[in-house]
């Protein structure tokens, strides 16, 4: 067997053993899995993976399991960063989860880790820079490029709508079918996906699979939005056939007086749905308010007692809706949880008054138009209106601004029109949180819109020494926004030592400017580093001259240009210093002789003069002992001549 046959043997062999270890790790990772949903060619990232650690090939060729949950955890945490490798483990839990699909398995694990892993993934950067079905090489760098970003949302949009109508279609059906159980596993999968990036998280982080990839966040929010919409397509059908339910004749007709519908009918066949704890604002929503409207019922008809009865489950249903409102946003949700409070406060009052009063502030809290709230807080109702000035103040601590104004604005529709008191502490409350808005605004290089903020505090405000200063400034700094933007652009790249940067960061501020004398000076200084930075590695004294004289030219400060000038005038001694050298070196006297001359005519006095009569005369010694080298060796080879002949001659016959 020759060298050829023995390396092709040998390397045959080692695919062997790979393909061989990757079917013991596939069966090792699925123990319950039947072997035809089982293929080691269609995972090639095992075996790559495998094929770098042979201590795991010998461990899963050995059948040493204990080994191979030790080196398969190192293996999942060294490629937690590598898009290839998760891409990999991305399509093989998926088909996984759908090869249990077929053979009527749940699969409650492989569904949301595939879900979760595949979601984080295709948000990154990473991802799509080495995914690309038409990636082309450049052969200057040897780099591929990536597909651009509008084909990469193209293909997200593809990808998701894909997944998410999977999950909907299989979580309706499921559902409809009572099979609850498989239902919920696709609904939890709609459910993180909407829930974004720290759900997908805890879920890879549940299955121990190590994530290290940085989604992007936009991306992330079209996947989150899509996933909402889908959860309410389904809570839409479900409320559609929960209202046919609640609105049928014959079993209204079968109600007591008083009732106007079916509200436990709609409301149990809603419940099936809640009771999974996936929520869905749609369907909380609808059952919340049949509720409210069963408990209003019960009020009109003077069925107290029945009317406490539902509020414990009917409070059940607000818990779940809660996490996904917001306080103080006028919306259908807000405002079924706000008449949820009002009965949830009506039906304590009598026995526990302090608990109704804050049942009823909450009320007030969720929907700020819940009148009946207003009236049944009674003199509680200016309490509310303070905390809720308190929630602006604190939104604006949290830099929330938009929520403090939003709070604001409600607050003020709250008040009625003679409450002068009230009007009074919301105007001040506004022109604080208008002038800490300007002044974070300000600090952020954004003047313009500081100066609107600011000019609105002090409309609000104007006898505040404070909201005064800030206006004087912004108004001198606004119509400089762009020039101080591009100054301190110029700082920062001088800060990290990025001088070329800093250069073109300060070349942009107009010359109009006044701040252009500190652009100037910025660029001074990143040419004198420049300079400095070229003399220091002797890369080339003649660019070194010319950055430090341009430092020189854009520099009006005095002390800088002492400073500037005193490494300029080092600047060109070393440059002759380096020429004289190089020229002594090629033992060019007559170009070194040229250079000292040149520079003695412009400097004959001083240290510098000195040091230029000192280096001529040592060049022209070494130069006058060159040519006297030259002479001795010249008369030497004449006398040897001349010895020679003398001696032939004397070797002639006849020649005494």
């Amino acid at each position: 067997m020759n060298q050829l046959s023995a390396q092709l043997l040998e390397k045959h062999a080692g695919q062997l053993e790979t393909i061989a270890a990757t079917s013991q790790l596939l069966a090792h990772l699925l123990p319950k899995a039947k072997e035809s949903t089982i293929n080691s060619g269609r995972y090639r990232f095992l075996g790559t993976a495998i094929q770098q650690r042979p201590k795991l090939l010998a461990a899963l060729l050995n059948g040493e399991k204990s080994f191979v949950d030790r080196e398969w955890r190192e293996v999942m945490e060294a490629h937690k960063a590598d898009a290839r490798f998760l891409h990999g483990a991305a399509v093989f839990y998926r088909e996984q989860a759908l090869a249990n699909l077929e053979n009527g398995n749940l699969a409650k694990n492989y569904w949301p880790l595939s879900t979760s892993l595949w979601t984080l993934l295709v948000s990154t950067e990473e991802f799509w820079d080495y995914f690309s079905s038409d990636r082309s090489t450049d052969r200057e760098t040897g780099e591929r490029s990536t597909l651009k970003l509008e084909e990469q949302d193209s293909l997200i949009e593809e990808w998701m709508k894909g997944m998410l109508s999977l999950h909907s279609t299989l979580g309706s059906m499921k559902f409809a079918a009572k099979q609850h159980e498989v239902a919920y596993v696709h609904l939890r999968c709609l459910e993180l996906c909407q829930q974004g990036e720290e759900a997908l998280r805890e879920t890879l982080k549940k299955y121990s699979f190590p994530f290290r990839l940085k989604p992007q966040d936009e991306r992330l929010v079209k996947i989150k939005t899509a996933a909402a919409d889908a959860l309410d397509d389904i809570g839409s059908g479900l409320v559609r056939e929960a209202t046919k339910i609640a609105e049928d004749a014959d079993a209204i007709g079968r109600l007591p007086q008083g009732i106007r519908k079916n509200y436990q009918g709609g409301i149990q066949h809603l419940d099936v749905f809640i009771k999974l704890d996936i929520p869905v604002g749609r369907v909380l929503r609808q059952s919340l308010e049949w509720y409210n409207d069963w408990c209003y019922d019960l009020y009109l008809t003077q069925q107290l007692k029945e009317l406490k009865n539902l509020i414990k489950p009917a409070s059940a249903v607000a818990n779940q809706l809660i996490p996904l409102c917001v306080k103080s946003r006028v919306s259908p949700e807000n405002a079924a949880l706000s008449q949820h409070f009002l009965f949830k406060g009506f039906a304590v009052t009598a026995e526990d008054p302090q608990q109704a009063t804050k049942e009823y502030q909450e009320a007030v809290a969720w929907y700020s138009g819940n009148e009946n709230a207003k009236k049944l807080l009674g003199d509680a109702y200016r309490a509310i209106i303070m905390k809720q000035l308190d929630g602006a103040v604190e939104q604006m601590k949290k830099e929330n601004y938009s929520n403090a104004y939003e709070i604001l604005d409600s607050v003020e529709k709250q008040l009625p029109e003679d409450d002068s008191t009230g009007r009074q502490e919301v105007k001040e409350t506004r022109a604080l949180v208008c002038f800490r808005h300007a002044e974070m605004l300000a600090n952020d290089g954004k003047f313009s819109k500081a100066l609107e903020h600011s000019l609105e505090a002090q409309k609000l405000a104007p006898n505040q020494p404070a909201i005064k200063q800030l206006v004087k400034e912004m108004e001198e700094y606004a119509p400089e926004e762009n020039n101080l933007r591009n100054l301190k652009n110029a700082r920062e790249a001088m800060d990290r030592g990025n001088h070329e940067q800093a250069i073109q960061h300060a070349a942009k501020v107009s010359s109009k400017s006044k701040f252009y004398q500190n652009a100037c000076r910025i660029q001074s200084g990143a040419y004198f580093h420049l300079a400095i930075s070229l003399a220091n590695n002797q890369q080339d004294f003649a660019k070194a001259l010319d950055k430090m004289e341009r430092a020189l030219e854009l520099n009006s400060y005095p002390e800088d240009r002492n400073v500037i000038a005193q490494q300029l005038e080092q600047l060109k001694q070393a440059k002759v210093g380096h020429d004289i050298r190089q020229a002594c070196d090629r033992k060019d006297w007559a170009e070194a002789e040229e250079i000292l001359h040149s520079e003695m005519a412009e400097n004959r006095s001083g240290q510098y003069g000195q040091f230029l009569r000192q280096q001529l005369a040592a060049v022209l010694n070494v130069h006058a002992v060159e040519l006297l080298n030259g002479v001795q060796q010249a008369e030497k080879k004449f006398a040897d001549a001349v010895n020679d002949i003398m001696n032939s001659v004397r070797q002639q016959p006849g020649v005494g």
